[in-house]
């Protein structure tokens, strides 16, 4: 992996860029921090930013034409602009106390010359001279100014000029033509001689870009290169960068790079944004008193892109910027230990993938896509934690196999209800499909869309999954697959090439499915975030609502339910967050299309049903636990092939199956929560009590592990007749190391 390839995926990401104010300054200004300044009242700092930027703040403040005034996006809002040459007049009148810059460093051994005093070449000349060089101005005239001179304001200009020059070493030699031969001793040589002024024969070898010539180390810029004032006053600080490149390393290079994406700067929709009128001052001859330019100041939106920081929890719980973490996720995949501390790991592994980020970023970057090659690359490098997808690898697997199952023969339509709502509602995919099959002669196909692999960064296991399915979809004829989950509408075009998805909502409504009446009047639809951009879904699910007597409004966001990604291990504290936020979205109760929302909704006590509910009747009243999803699919396996091929189906038996337990029920919710399943326990039971290998306290229970690849697993438990009585279970990580002693 190299740096490019995690900083591909943010690269268009505008978080730190300029924002429009920004982009269409001449000095490229950081507006935003000098508003910001200024709205808090902290005026000095705030002239110290201006006159860093601009070298010259008064020449600024009063011949600019502000081009950064038409950008301002509070026109957008319906507001004017906000008046930055008000601003910049007064902090330059707060800042007159204020001595010029001083660089605190020794001197340089190179000299430069400076040809012309006019605002082209005094700015050049004042930047070089803060960083020590040793600087001669030349300039026939008999002062500083050039074609300023004229201008009813130069007296202001040139104390300007006297103030920022205070301080520093530079020679000027005024009332001198300087001839080549005056400049033949010099590191470096700019030319500034103005409109109409001596090139010395290089105009035509100019490089605007670089201000370069075809004399190594002559530079040359503003009125003599046909630039306005402004323009060549702004160029002073790169031009100086520019200049001290080639004095340190014999080449002129650019110091400082643009790009197509930063000529708009950060340009937002500002949604909810208050209005705030200009600020006028009472006295419009005074001007602005010190209250009404911290206001005006005040009016700045600060147009900073954070809606992926502020908008999605997993980024705001971390608050690292898209290219932090693009840095990070690259660290951690390449850097060796002691000195990886995987800083990214966590969070990596704490994205949904949801993409929502994606979808209401200004530029489209998607962060979820940034985990996922993450995921892929530290599965490859063995850098992945295996116990936080173990068991829905696992269910994977066993959805691909004693769950697995294609109808015979081929078919124009196969219904694909996907693993969930075969685990949690196997009546309603009888049901969806035998309608299926009335009305489309469907077939029917159980299995998983692979996403549990594609979470994890299981690239092989993906593919392995992937074959499988197409295999059997390519056996069936290739027909067009109808879908009750919204993922695995989104992940089956990635593996079956030129496959038609339809949605099973959009089927039961467009076909006239009938309806029962739900149990309320008023009800939230929650979309799923896969089919957050599906309209047409939308559609049909409130259509079926409002056919079942349910006004069906919708819970804002579009964003996950907390199931996707399977965060729930990795982060369990932000897991709870976001479940809790989105149970919270609304007080209406929930109508849901996905098994997923169902299960993670109800397991936070929020009402809630499956529109399933309505069209084949209520659904289970409660969410079965692991091992009852588990015998769902197989029992919905074993219905489809003793009807369409008069065969049974039983599952594969493990010698711990027949094991009797006793759960209670808060035990039962605890093991729930940690993904254990009866067949885990059963499975360290009996291997403990086959080799005799477990603790016992004084009240005889006994406490046994089992250690597999992944996980370590803990039971404590009493035998009672017929079986045994569990007291907890628990699970980790770590594997315990057993050493023979004599």
């Amino acid at each position: 992996m190299e740096l490019k390839d995690t900083m591909a995926f943010v690269d268009d990401c505008i978080h730190d860029a300029p924002a429009s104010c920004e982009c269409a300054c001449p000095y490229k200004l950081n507006i935003r921090a000098i508003l910001k300044k200024t709205a808090r009242g902290r005026f000095a700092a705030a002239y110290r930013d201006l006159r860093d930027a601009l070298l010259f703040p008064t020449l600024a403040a009063e011949k600019c034409p502000r081009p950064c005034m038409e950008k301002c996006q509070r026109i957008a809002v319906g507001d004017g602009p906000i008046d930055m040459g008000a601003v910049e007049r007064y902090l330059v009148k707060a800042g007159e106390k204020e001595a010029g810059q001083i660089f605190s460093q020794p001197p340089r051994d190179k000299t430069v010359a400076v040809v012309g005093a006019g605002a082209a070449g005094l700015t050049c000349a004042v930047s070089l001279s803060r960083k020590k060089y040793a600087v001669t101005v030349f300039d026939r005239q008999e002062g500083w100014g050039g074609g300023l001179r004229d201008d009813p304001m130069f007296p202001v200009f040139a104390a300007d000029f006297e103030k920022q020059f205070q301080g520093l070493d530079t020679e000027f030699r005024f009332g001198t033509e300087a001839e080549e031969a005056d400049l033949t001793g010099f590191d470096a040589v700019y030319i500034a001689t103005g409109e109409g002024g001596n090139d010395f024969g290089l105009r035509e070898s100019w490089d605007p870009a670089l201000r370069t010539t075809s004399r190594p180390g002559w530079f040359m810029g503003g009125g003599v290169c046909g630039e306005g004032l402004m323009e060549s006053v702004a160029a002073g600080n790169i031009l100086s960068q520019l200049m001290e490149a080639y004095l340190m390393t014999g080449r002129a290079a650019l110091v400082v790079e643009s790009d197509a994406k930063s000529c708009e700067g950060c340009v937002l929709d500002h949604p909810g944004e208050e209005s705030k009128p200009a600020v006028v001052p009472a006295d419009p001859e005074a001007g602005f008193t010190k209250d009404e330019i911290r206001a005006e100041a005040g009016r700045c939106m600060q147009c900073q892109c954070s809606i992926c920081l502020e908008g999605c929890e997993v980024m705001a719980h971390y608050l690292k910027t898209p290219y932090k973490l693009a840095a990070e996720v690259y660290g951690d995949s390449n850097t060796r230990p002691p000195f990886s501390n995987c800083v990214a790991t966590r969070q990596t592994y704490s994205c949904n993938m949801c993409s929502w980020c994606r979808d209401a970023c200004p530029t489209g970057v998607d962060m979820g896509e940034l985990f996922r090659f993450s995921r892929e690359d530290r599965w490859k490098k063995n850098k992945w934690i295996p116990g936080l997808h173990d068991y829905w690898l696992r269910e994977l697997d066993r959805n691909m196999d004693e769950g697995f199952y294609a109808s015979p023969g081929r078919c124009g339509y196969v219904f694909f209800p996907g693993c969930q709502l075969a685990a949690s509602a196997p009546g309603h995919v009888e049901s969806a499909w035998r309608f299926l099959r009335e009305k489309l002669d469907a077939g029917i196909l159980l299995g998983c869309c692979g996403s549990p692999a594609v979470w994890a960064g299981d690239a092989d296991r993906r593919e392995k999954n992937a074959a499988l399915l197409r295999e059997s979809w390519e056996r069936m004829g290739r027909p067009v697959i109808v879908t009750a989950c919204a993922t695995c509408a989104e992940r089956l075009p990635e593996m079956l090439e030129g496959a038609e998805i339809r949605s099973l909502y959009e089927v039961l409504d467009r076909e006239g499915a009938p309806v029962s009446a739900l149990p309320w009047n008023g009800a939230d639809v929650f979309d799923p975030c896969s089919a957050r951009k599906d309209d047409a879904v939308h559609r049909a699910v409130r259509s079926l609502a409002e056919k079942a007597g349910c006004a069906a409004g919708s819970v804002p966001g579009g964003k996950c339910c907390g199931y996707g990604g399977h965060i729930r291990l990795a982060n369990p504290e932000l897991y709870g967050e976001i479940t809790e936020n989105r149970v919270s979205a609304s007080e209406k109760p929930y109508i849901v299309y996905c098994a997923n929302c169902l299960e993670v909704f109800r397991s936070r006590g929020k009402d809630c049903v499956h529109i399933l509910d309505a069209v084949f009747g209520p659904g289970p009243a409660h969410a079965p636990d692991l091992e009852e999803k588990r015998m769902n699919t197989v029992r919905l396996k074993d219905t489809l092939m003793k009807e369409l091929e008069n065969k049974s189906y039983k599952a594969p038996a493990e010698p711990w199956d027949a094991l009797a337990l006793t759960i209670p029920g808060d035990v039962r919710a605890a093991m729930e929560d940690k993904l254990i399943t009866d067949r885990d326990v059963k499975e360290t039971i009996m291997t403990a009590e086959a080799e005799g290998d477990y603790f016992v306290d004084g009240d005889g229970m006994r406490t046994a592990c089992l250690m597999r690849k992944v996980l370590t697993y803990w039971v404590d438990y009493v035998p009672e007749d017929g079986g045994y009585a569990v007291k907890s279970a628990y699970c980790h990580r770590m594997h315990i190391g057993e050493e023979e002693t004599q």
